[in-house]
């Protein structure tokens, strides 16, 4: 962001307040000229009011640009920027608001309009004297690119001043940078295909993003996209520099004169196709590129498109005109002349409309949404006209003012005779004066480098001082046997290097409704095609009448074709008076037409040529000739020719009735070469070596042949398919090593197709088996009478592949099994040594085991206490206890024995539980031993209970 500045009292001033009190003291002078003006002369006020529809247009001729209002026409304020007659080029233009930001190449100087107070403030040095150089507006920064010194300067857009300068060794093109909608410059090297950006003096840099030769920068919504012409994508670019998903563009390999532009209002990229005379859309956000709408302007050398919401306008040099496109309709509308043919002019858009502009003359004008046109002169004169109708090419031209104090023919007095213009908002306009030193005068001398059409009138001289004498025609008798003024000549100066030719006219002045004849003459003529300055339709032959239904001075127009190829312009100029029309003669000549059928094929192609539908004038059609134009000819209303190479082949039916007048008319043969299907061209790889990865197949390669590709199909040889699908990549996911083929089918518009194959190979990792561990750890008493043993595998290692399963062992006899918890298992042992193993697998199948021994010892003692005793005898109580592990008692044995709680019983010292049972001794007994057996050390133990 622009740092704060101090103002006069030494406070700091943002440079947003700068510019709001610059508007406010801007809005205050205007309202206080408005005061005066109303009252000097209320009656001829004329008030315009300025918003954001209008545009600063470059003049080379006089070193000035002129601010042009786009909904009055008119001329706001001329600005001189540069000394008169700066050669053609020199000065270059960027507007942000009403501000202008002009660059002088030829000395080097930088300077700034203040759109509010049109005060210009510049600087020199900032760029080398006599270099072509880039002029990028940001938010608050802007950026001269000096390709000659490899430099690239950022200055405050408000002051000019210098905030830094960096080295810049990439090679920019013409077309190369863009400032996106955050105020970012983005350049596109085109030695390297580096892709810059600076961020006010910060610079990034992704090196080998583009494709140095065929890449362009866009804005599309304000937001930079790169479009890549030999592989027809359309990428916009994040704010890192990486390219985000690619939308196709529909621009043929064959295709030539491809001119890019992106929409300002919304995600869509543009393509005017010369050569084919198309335009073309990709829609970033749909993904679709299909949107194609025929200009009917190939071969024509077009400019960059200009979009304005639905509206497209693509500028024609070849015929001096604007295409405008209706994109929500798909068609185009209308195409209006701007200028002449053959002429470069540029277009650019503030508002609501557009403006055209030659930077080498005084020619400007305004196009609006529906496509009509009005004609601003940016200094010497007021403008010409702001009718909505404009120019149709083919349906009338703009009229000049014939030269001051000229007298048109038959003319009602001296002076102009003005054709009639649409009245501005507010009353007469009061032109701006021009700068110091710019021509003067209601109709200048055109400019050196202007192609304007000669001014109007009965002769049109090459320069307005020589008039070229009128050429008399013989006398036609007048009614009652009178004579009448000889039939003038409508002249026009010849096109450099070409046959001289003229229009010649039954009268150089007419009254509304009477019919005036016209023809071209001159050697080689063929064909012409009329334009008579109004609305009506165009008319095709080299003979024509027409009427105009309003007064005024017009300006005819014929596009001539001879015979030696190229199209000559000519022009007449005629005035229309209000009156009854003379007596006008009665003879009318023929009015060919011509059908081919069919219009359109592959070479060879057979066309039939039908010329019937010609109607006749005032004499019968005398014959027929047609040219087919592949230097072949023949005669009569129908013929059939064969087509045996491709092109486009202009069909001329020549018909000439008895009276010796002659109509033609003509059509093209659009002849292309045999069908050809795409060609499937693939690549895969992998993204790791081994499994598991990703196997990447990429069909961007292929190229389209007759029609562009429409659909992509990937067959993997295990078994996998994928599409049809508009993407020409595909990533397929595979776990198990291999070879893998893929087979890709590439479909057209069409449906012819083109396959393509390519393999390749991924092996397994290297597998390493698991380690198996484990340890026995005591654990807490939980069964009945026995020890409770954790077995620990936590210690396992995996190897190539994780642990999946543990599976135990307990070397008891009582069986294995998993593992109640993840990595162990608990089992109750009794004494004796055991032997327990834990088996671990892995991902792959891998196992490893692991063995630990428990060698758990234990004995057993034997008590007696005396339970009773009498004369008989005494009754003894014998109580087994364990010393150490668990013990299992199996069998007590003896004379006597009864309350027998010890056999099959289990018991430990821990849980402290003995076992006991009972033991009769007869009185008198000397022995009565009994015997314990048990998985203890010391058995079978015994005890002699009598002792």
């Amino acid at each position: 962001m622009a740092e704060p500045r101090t103002d006069a009292d030494g406070r700091r001033v943002h440079p947003a307040r700068r510019r709001w009190a610059e508007g406010l003291l801007a809005a205050v002078l205007f309202l206080v000229a408005l005061v005066v003006a109303g009252t000097a002369d209320a009656g001829g006020q004329h008030r315009i009011d300025i918003g954001g529809d209008a545009a600063w247009l470059v003049s080379d001729a006089v070193g000035q640009v002129a601010l042009v209002d786009g909904a009055s026409a008119e001329v706001i304020t001329q600005v001189r920027v540069g000394r008169p007659g700066l050669p053609p080029g020199s000065l270059s233009i960027a507007q942000a608001d009403l501000d202008a930001f002009v660059v002088d190449a030829s000395t080097g100087t930088v300077g700034r309009i203040s759109g509010a107070t049109y005060a210009w403030d510049h600087r020199s040095g900032l760029l080398t004297a006599g270099d072509t150089a880039g002029l990028f507006v940001g938010s608050e920064s802007l950026y001269l690119l000096d390709n000659r010194a490899g430099v690239v300067t950022t200055s405050d857009a408000s002051t000019l001043s210098v905030r830094g300068r960096q080295s810049l060794a990439a090679r920019v093109g013409t077309d190369g940078g863009v400032v996106d909608r955050a105020g970012r410059l983005w350049l596109v090297d085109t030695s390297t295909g580096d892709l810059v950006w600076f961020d006010g003096t910060t610079r990034h840099d992704r090196p080998r993003t583009a494709d140095p030769t065929h890449s362009r920068l866009v804005l599309a919504d304000g937001r930079p996209v790169l479009v890549n012409l030999v592989r027809r994508q359309v990428s916009p670019l994040s704010s890192n520099g990486a390219a985000r998903p690619s939308t196709c563009l529909d621009v043929g390999a064959a295709d030539s004169d491809v001119q890019i532009a992106g929409a300002s209002d919304s995600d869509r990229v543009y393509a005017a196709v010369g050569s084919r005379g198309v335009l073309t859309i990709a829609d970033l956000a749909a993904r679709q590129c299909g949107s194609v709408i025929d200009l009917d302007a190939a071969g024509h050398e077009l400019g960059a498109p200009v979009g304005l919401g639905d509206r497209v306008f693509v500028p024609d040099f070849t015929a001096g005109a604007v295409h405008v496109v209706d994109t929500a309709a798909g068609r185009k509308l209308v195409t209006r002349r701007v200028l002449a043919p053959r002429h470069q002019f540029s277009l650019t858009t503030q508002g609501d409309f557009v403006f055209y502009n030659d930077p080498a003359g005084s020619v400007a004008g305004v196009i609006r949404l529906d496509g009509s046109t009005a004609e601003v002169r940016k200094y010497g004169a007021e403008r010409i006209g702001a009718g909505p109708g404009g120019t149709d090419v083919g349906d009338g031209a703009s009229a000049d003012d014939h030269p001051p104090g000229s007298t048109p023919a038959d003319g009602p007095g001296t002076g102009d005779v003005p054709r009639p213009t649409a009245t501005p908002p507010g009353g007469a306009s009061t032109p701006t004066p021009p700068p110091a030193g710019a021509p003067t005068g209601r109709s200048p001398e055109p400019e050196p480098n202007s192609t304007r059409p000669p001014s109007d009138g009965a002769v049109l001289p090459s320069t307005p001082q020589t008039p070229v004498p009128q050429t008399p025609r013989p006398a036609n008798p007048g009614p009652g046997g009178g004579q009448t003024r000889p039939d003038p000549v409508l002249t026009t100066d010849p096109q450099p290097q070409q046959p001289r030719l003229t229009i010649e006219a039954s009268t150089t002045s007419a009254t509304v409704g009477q019919n005036v004849r016209l023809r071209v003459a001159g050697s080689g003529v063929v064909d012409a095609s009329w334009v008579f300055g109004d609305d009506s339709p165009s008319s095709q032959g080299i003979n024509t009448t027409h009427a105009w239904t309003a007064p005024g001075r017009y300006v005819i127009s014929a596009n001539v074709t001879l015979a030696s190829g190229p199209v000559s312009v000519v022009n007449a100029g005629i005035t229309v008076r209000a009156g009854p029309a003379p007596q006008q003669p009665t003879a009318t000549g023929p009015t060919a037409r011509v059908a081919l059928t069919p219009a359109t094929g592959e070479a060879p192609l057979a066309v039939r040529v039908d010329a019937s539908a010609s109607t006749a004038g005032s004499s019968p059609i005398d014959g027929y000739t047609i040219d087919f134009g592949d230097g072949t000819t023949a005669a009569g209303a129908t013929a059939t020719h064969t087509f045996a190479r491709a092109g486009d082949f202009t069909v001329t039916v020549a018909v000439t009735d008895g009276a010796g007048l002659r109509s033609t008319a003509s059509a093209t043969a659009h002849v292309t070469t045999t069908a050809a299907g795409p060609i499937a061209r693939l690549t895969t790889s992998s993204s790791q070596p081994t499994v598991p990865t990703d196997i990447v197949a990429d069909a961007s390669a292929s190229t389209a042949g007759s029609a562009s590709i429409a659909s992509y199909t990937f067959a993997f040889s295990d078994g996998t398919t994928v599409g049809p699908q508009a993407s020409a990549t595909i990533h397929h996911s595979v776990t198990a090593a291999g070879t893998y083929t893929v087979n890709v089918t590439v479909r057209d518009q069409a449906g012819r197709s083109s396959t393509a194959n390519a393999g390749t190979q991924v092996t397994a990792p290297a597998r390493v088996p698991p380690t198996a561990a484990l340890v026995f750890e005591r654990a807490p008493a939980g069964g009945v009478g026995g020890y409770l043993y954790r077995l620990n595998a936590s210690g396992s290692r995996p190897g190539s592949a994780p642990i999946v399963s543990y599976l135990f062992d307990f070397g008891d006899g009582e069986g294995d099994g998993p593992s109640t918890e993840p990595t162990s298992a608990y089992h109750e042992y009794l004494a004796g040594v055991h032997q327990a193993s834990v088996t671990v697998t892995d991902q792959n199948g891998l196992r490893s085991t692991a063995t630990t021994t428990l060698d758990g010892q234990a004995s057993i003692a034997l008590e007696k206490t005396v339970v009773a005793s009498s004369s008989a005898g005494t009754t003894y109580s014998v109580t087994g206890t364990s010393r150490g592990a668990a013990i299992l008692v199996r069998s007590v044995s003896g004379t006597g024995i009864h309350d027998d709680q010890c056999t099959g019983s289990r018991f430990d010292s821990v849980s402290g539980r003995p076992c006991t049972f009972q033991v009769d001794v007869p009185a008198g007994t000397a022995s009565s031993v009994v015997t314990v057996v048990s998985n203890a050390q010391n058995s079978p133990t015994s005890i002699d209970v009598a002792k």
